[in-house]
């Protein structure tokens, strides 16, 4: 029998004359059409919103096999509260009619959803794309709400262990969140988001000599969590106390945009800001011609970016925080320093840039690792995975 199946997570989407779009990554499309044989319908629930500027936005489409549930939009915890109801009701249908649920975590609607799976005793698959408990301590940290943090971290693990554990799959995208909220109870397979195609690879050339110029990449949002300001340090010292000529692209956009640019300016900074430029042939450019990428993040997921550079044959050094250590091995197919730690960052940028080896070895063994979190092959994992429990 072929199943239905709800997508629940808190993706935005956007829609204008029945075309939707979705804000960030959006694979879920591209997964089930791999097991379009064995399912009638795909319907997801998320955020949809009154129509947004789509310039960088991936189109999404839609058809009598797998479409969207327009549910009220909401922005925090006391909107979704004053909506209550009307989700209530919805995602009770919903699950009710499906034979398979997969919960995005961490969202409201993800929790409600996982109720009524296990009232209507339905399939459920789980995704954990971070660390929701340790996101949750740090914010309040920050504010110096240490007990708030502290006890709230406590709920929000006790809430995806039970999850977790009451679900039929368990797909993490590192190891270590397989390892904090896996059990023996249900199945894991352990799967990244990666959208880099075998087919969108490219080996670079061997260095021959230690690099004159530094050409150093930074994509992704400019806000206070990414350690931007970090990088941009670690640039004046390289240029002002090591006399090093290094040239800083910028893509992304966000608050922090005017401050970076001022700071740029008061250090006498060769610094390009590009803005936002959308997955595809004209990012890849800036992943080639660069030297080096930087990530610089307090706070980290499993960042695509560092895959895509990787895929790129592009040198990475990135701040050892989340699931960034699982990607890199220091030293190996990439480097590590503490977050906003300026002086490692400088440092290793020198060791890669100064010694053609140490950068011959990193970009291949990067390279080579790329090929093993394709795409094709982190797809293939789950598929298997999702076709032995449904």
């Amino acid at each position: 029998m072929k199943k239905k199946i709800l997508i629940v997570s808190d993706n935005i989407y956007t829609t204008k004359d029945a075309v939707y779009y979705a804000e960030n990554y959006f694979y879920m499309h591209e997964l089930f059409g791999y097991i379009k044989e064995q399912t009638e319908k795909i319907k997801v629930y998320g955020k949809i919103r009154g129509y947004q500027k789509v310039s960088n936005w991936q189109y999404v489409p839609t058809n009598n096999w797998f479409s969207f549930i327009h549910g009220p939009d909401f922005r925090g915890l006391r909107d979704w509260i004053k909506e209550f109801k009307t989700h209530y009701n919805i995602l009770k249908n919903e699950v009710k009619d499906s034979n398979v649920v997969v919960i995005k975590l961490f969202s409201l609607n993800s929790l409600l959803a996982f109720y009524f799976a296990k009232k209507y005793k339905k399939t459920i698959i789980t995704e954990l794309v971070g660390d929701p408990a340790d996101a949750f301590e740090a914010k309040f940290f920050k504010n110096n709400y240490k007990f708030i943090g502290k006890v709230l971290k406590k709920v929000m693990y006790l809430c995806i262990k039970k999850v977790v554990t009451d679900s039929h799959l368990f797909w993490p995208v590192s190891k270590p969140l397989a390892n904090k909220y896996g059990t023996r109870q249900e199945r894991i397979v352990i799967a990244n988001e990666s959208r880099v195609k075998e087919s969108e690879f490219y080996l670079r050339p061997v260095l021959n000599k230690p690099l004159n110029k530094i050409k150093i990449l930074f994509v992704g949002r400019l806000e206070e969590v990414k350690g931007i300001e970090v990088l941009v340090e670690a640039v004046n010292i390289l240029q002002n106390q090591y006399n090093k000529e290094v040239e800083l692209t910028i893509i992304g956009g966000g608050s922090l945009e005017q401050k970076l640019k001022e700071q740029s300016k008061l250090y006498g900074l060769n610094v390009q800001f590009l803005g936002i430029i959308p997955y595809g042939p004209d990012l890849f450019k800036y992943y080639r011609d660069s030297d080096i990428f930087v990530l610089p993040s307090y706070s980290e997921g499993t960042p695509l970016v560092i895959i895509e550079s990787m895929a790129n044959s592009l040198p990475v050094i990135a701040s050892n925080v989340g699931g960034i250590p699982n990607l890199l091995s220091n030293n190996e197919n990439g480097f590590l320093f503490d977050p906003g730690n300026a002086v490692e960052l400088v440092d290793a940028i020198i060791k890669l840039s100064s010694d053609v080896n140490v950068y011959n070895k990193v970009f291949k063994n990067a390279y080579n690792f790329a090929l093993e979190n394709s795409a094709e092959n982190q797809r293939r994992k789950v598929v298997n995975a999702i076709l032995e429990v449904i």
